[in-house]
Order: C-alpha cells, then structure tokens, then sequence
C-alpha cells in the first residue's frame, strides 16, 4: 500500500502465514493485515509472510526463525500452534516454542507491535468429525491457556482474543482454511485489537 512511512508487516507460522485458501497474494492474512493497517493510521504499508503449510513450532523454529529474525518489521504476527495441537503435542512444549519464537522475534525487532494468533475453535470445523474436533479442540485450549499465561511475562507480546464464532463466508472451500472474506475479517481483527491496546494509533480525523 502507498503512502508516507510506511509500516512493515510480518506474518510468519504455518498455513496461514502461508496463504492456505486463497488464490491471489492480495488476499493473505499479511497482506490484509498491512491493507488494514494503512487504512486505519494513513500510512504506507508492506508485509512479508514466513512459514509453511502443517509446520509446527519446533519445525517453524528449525526451518524459518532465522530467517524471520532478519527482516525489519514494525507489526508482528505469528500463526502456530494449530500443527501443534494436531499432532497431540505437548502442551508445555508447544507453549515455550511460542514464547522462543516470540522472544527471538522481539530482540530482533526491539520496537515491533507482536501479537500471536489465538488457537482455531476446532469445535467449529464443521468438516472434523467428532469426537475428533472436540478432542483437538481440548488440545488446542490447553496449548493456548499455557502460552497465553507464559506470553503474559513478556516485553509486550499478546495473544488475541479467542476467536468470534465464524461467519458463514469465513472458510474457504476446503471448509478448513480461511477464504477470502475470513482473512480480510482476521486481518481487521488483528489491526482493532492493536488499536484497542492502544500500540497502534489512527490517523488523526
């Protein structure tokens, strides 16, 4: 996006920093994040995505966090945990991945806004049969409840809100990963939440 001082934005995880449901680069998380972003304040806007499909936090740590440590960024946003959950992973494990990557990130980017994706409703994912989806739902809240209380200790790095119920038009189709209009929704959550916080500032009116 044009405009004056612009912001870097940078996604990095799994899936959805790698873009899982939609066709076209404009339609990322990032690049809605960043869309969003220079709306709000009126500045210019760039975004940058890290991460693969299925990787989970000690992959993301193995395979992207040296790279995601090099790159500037002004707004942070890390996706992982899902893979995690998935996989039946240990919840104190996963949880301090998240706070190691959050934590490279941060000396890397003394100054960066840095917020981590809460855990998907898997309850919701209407395309999981049960018991499946309630059970990877259960995994998934104790990883996020133990991140959450970790990432509560550190130098300005939140977890989002848990997810509002997902509107009709949020997946793609494969009734799994975010389309278009969810990660347009997930985007402008992303930047409100900031706002509400009060790290990022609107233009002036």
């Amino acid at each position: 996006m044009a405009g004056k001082n612009p912001l870097r934005v940078l996604v990095v995880g799994d899936s959805i920093a790698a873009g899982c449901g939609v066709t076209a680069r404009d339609e990322m998380l990032p690049a809605r994040i960043a869309h969003h972003a220079s709306l709000l304040t009126g500045r210019g806007a760039t975004w940058r995505a890290i991460g693969k499909n299925g990787h989970r936090t000690d992959e993301f740590i193995r395979d992207f966090l040296d790279e995601a440590t090099v790159h500037p960024a002004d707004i942070i946003y890390v996706s992982l945990g899902a893979n995690d959950a998935m996989n039946i992973r240990n919840r104190r494990v996963a949880a301090r991945n998240l706070v190691a990557i959050c934590r490279a990130l941060r000396e890397a980017n003394p100054e960066a806004l840095i917020a981590v994706a809460s855990l998907p409703a898997f309850f919701r994912f209407t395309r999981l049969p049960e018991p499946l989806r309630s059970t990877l739902y259960r995994i998934s809240q104790g990883i996020e409840r133990t991140a959450r209380a970790a990432l509560m200790r550190e130098d300005r790095i939140t977890m989002n809100r848990p997810p509002i119920p997902y509107p009709e038009n949020f997946f793609a189709r494969d009734s799994f990963h975010p389309g278009p209009a969810g990660y347009d929704l997930w985007g402008k959550i992303v930047v409100e939440q900031f706002v509400a916080r009060g790290e990022l500032q609107p233009r002036s009116r």
